[in-house]
């Protein structure tokens, strides 16, 4: 059961966009165990689009099935340790296992989009135990921990604060400046060839080395930012080439299944 405390947490989250509920405490506490049911389903379509289902195209039971399912992928722990008494009243509606639901989901809904996300494509697939030896599961398996390596990596980069477009205008603004350079240099040629003394060329000299090390240092900043941005490529194809084998595997294995 909730604290007074919690309930205005959720009431307040529930308020927020992407909610946008309008509640008060007392409105909150007079919903009807249908409407509570409701509530959750709408968070639930915050961490996976996947629940975005009307509830009166479901049964109760499937609705339940799907909650409880979802529940266990995000790892929640229910309030009650029996598992009998906890489906019994997310059926009936009870706001005291359905509140600390909500509590639970609103206080990490952006590590739960995470969890959801990657449980798609980690979640154990039950087999027979003569199975967990053919090549088709061991490839499966192998997969998993591909795609756990490139997740990570791909994290890594965002966590960084990398972004592919800027980097791409950063590159563009240095072709620009590097061009800029190119005229520049070609001008200072020009002057050295029509000066008329070696004090002027002298002159000349140190200001065409001094913008061709700059030239220098630019392509160096140059090449680096390409080779950033190749490698972007490269992984972001890794990861758009394992997530297609994930999915043409599940899509397989649903046809065997089906068939």
């Amino acid at each position: 059961m909730c604290t007074p405390t919690e309930i205005q947490y959720i009431v307040f989250a529930l308020n927020q966009a992407p909610f946008n509920k309008d509640l008060t405490l007392v409105s909150f506490d007079e919903k009807t165990p249908l409407e509570l049911l409701q509530l959750l389903n709408d968070v639930f379509v915050e961490v996976s689009t996947d629940h975005n289902i009307d509830l009166r195209d479901e049964t109760i039971e499937m609705t339940i099935e799907r909650f409880i399912s979802f529940l266990w992928v995000l790892k929640y722990k229910p309030n009650v340790q029996d598992p009998y008494i906890f489906k019994t009243g997310l059926t009936a509606g009870d706001k005291h296992i359905i509140h600390p639901i909500l509590l639970w989901l609103l206080q990490r809904i952006p590590d739960l989009r995470k969890r959801a996300y990657l449980a798609k494509y980690l979640i154990t697939i039950e087999v027979p135990t003569d199975m967990i030896t053919d090549d088709v599961y061991i490839q499966y398996k192998d997969k998993q921990d591909e795609f756990k390596e490139v997740h990570k990596i791909v994290d890594k980069i965002r966590s960084s604060g990398f972004e592919p477009d800027a980097l791409k205008r950063e590159v563009s603004k240095l072709e620009e400046e590097k061009a800029q350079l190119m005229e520049r240099i070609d001008r200072i040629r020009r002057k050295v060839q029509e000066l008329p003394n070696i004090e002027k060329f002298l002159e000349a000299a140190r200001g065409l080395r001094l913008e061709m090390e700059m030239e220098d240092k630019l392509n160096q900043k140059l090449d680096e930012q390409k080779a950033t941005l190749a490698l972007s490529k490269q992984r972001s194809q890794r990861v758009s080439a394992t997530l297609r084998e994930l999915r043409n595997m599940g899509l397989g294995k649903s046809d065997e299944e089906s068939g």
